[in-house]
């Protein structure tokens, strides 16, 4: 990207702004505004079922969770479509709409989608589907030592059951492919990215999948939603790409709605048991696959550090700008590709003997890099040439 090219800098990536605060200020906006609308929502539609249903006495005798899922059952085509518009406008749109005002206005660079990545995806998309038996093994056992929230667990089962395969489709679309889309721009693209810029791994990583969980509002399933959004958060860092996450994401929702909608009696016997949970071969073949995707994706990824996060959205700024947090052009990723950048590795500039050394080089680049002396690798300390110039200058004196 050229200098002509280049973006004025948004609000919080001006000088003594952290990008950080911006993140959780837009996470809980726009989690408070979207928890709002699903309340307003879900709370409408069961005054309608009670104002329309001729057996009302038979409603009073429903606890919560099956008034609710009969609610889901009735009314789950309009449900599905408005929640999945409200994502549209109020996740994707949302942030889609403050990036450039905050940040800058290349919304495929900062997302991690400015290039497709297909392993990042083949990898998300097998690990959605593999991880299933064991987050139901997880579940099992949450439910064992607090039995008395199995039912309110179960509080939107009503919403993934599809009856016949156009419902079957609706859903996918609406709970596979949506959330897929918005809540990953929101969570991974747009929060934890944010995160990585400033804060150390795997602290991002950690704090995302929390939120991310703790946004889904089903608070007695916190744990599997916590390791979910964990691992999503995983692959997105370690691919630098929101095809990862995305992939997963898709395919964890859908094998969760196909599966509903094939029921226990249509899924192989093999596979689960006649409770309907996953046979313990089918667990431990689940782990033993997810591990080894694991040990793959730490083998062939190599992850950004913490400065070239951060410099991959100061490069898309004008270095014109003096309000900008940093003013140095180019694709400044000297960390990772040294032989790219010789003139911060010389020993020997301008022909002088006494140039930096390599390390006292970087360490001067990564602090040019952030403004700040306390950046990963800011230990380091220039070498001592005192001891070596004194002894050749007395082997040449006379």
């Amino acid at each position: 990207m050229n200098n002509q090219t280049r973006m004025l800098p948004g609000f919080w990536e001006r000088k003594k702004r952290n990008p950080v605060t911006a993140a959780f200020i837009l996470i809980m906006v726009i989690g408070g505004v979207y928890f709002l609308f699903q309340t307003v929502v879900m709370n409408g539609f069961i005054l309608i079922s009670q104002l329309l249903d001729s057996d009302r006495s038979g409603l009073r005798e429903l606890s919560f969770v099956e008034l609710q899922n009969r609610v889901y059952d009735k009314y789950r085509i309009a449900i599905v479509v408005i929640v999945t518009l409200s994502q549209f406008l109020i996740l994707l749109g949302a942030t889609l709409f403050i990036l450039p005002k905050w940040h800058h206005g290349d919304h495929k660079s900062y997302f991690r989608l400015h290039r497709f990545n297909g392993l990042a995806l083949a990898f998300g998309l097998l690990s959605g589907v593999i991880i299933i038996p064991l987050v139901d093994w997880l579940s099992r056992w949450f439910y064992i030592f607090f039995p008395f929230l199995k039912e309110l667990s179960q509080m939107g089962d009503g919403l993934v059951r599809s009856k016949n395969p156009i419902e079957l489709g609706v859903l996918v679309l609406g709970i596979g492919l949506t959330p897929a889309i918005c809540e990953e721009v929101l969570f991974r693209g747009y929060f934890q990215r944010t995160l990585q810029r400033r804060i150390s791994s795997p602290w991002p990583i950690i704090i995302a999948g929390v939120i991310f969980a703790l946004y889904h509002q089903n608070f007695f399933s916190l744990p599997v939603h916590i390791l979910v959004g964990i691992y999503m958060g995983f692959l997105f860092y370690r691919f630098d790409s929101l095809y990862a996450s995305m992939g997963f994401h898709f395919a964890y929702n859908t094998s969760l709605v196909i599966l509903s909608y094939m029921n226990q009696a249509n899924i192989p016997a093999f596979l689960v048991t006649t409770e309907g949970n996953f046979r313990s071969t089918v667990v431990a073949v689940s782990i033993a696959l997810l591990a080894g995707l694991v040990v793959a994706i730490l083998r062939i990824t190599r992850p950004l550090s913490l400065v070239a996060q951060n410099q991959t959205v100061l490069d898309q700024l004008a270095p014109e700008s003096e309000d900008c947090q940093e003013l140095t052009p180019g694709p400044l990723r000297a960390i990772e590709n040294p032989g790219a950048y010789p003139e911060i590795y010389s020993n020997n500039q301008n022909g002088s003997g006494s140039g930096t050394s390599s390390a006292a080089g970087l360490r001067e680049f990564q602090v040019k890099l952030t403004g700040d002396d306390q950046v990963p690798g800011s230990h380091i300390e220039p070498e001592d040439h005192s001891q070596s110039e004194k002894d050749e200058a007395e082997s040449s004196g006379p």
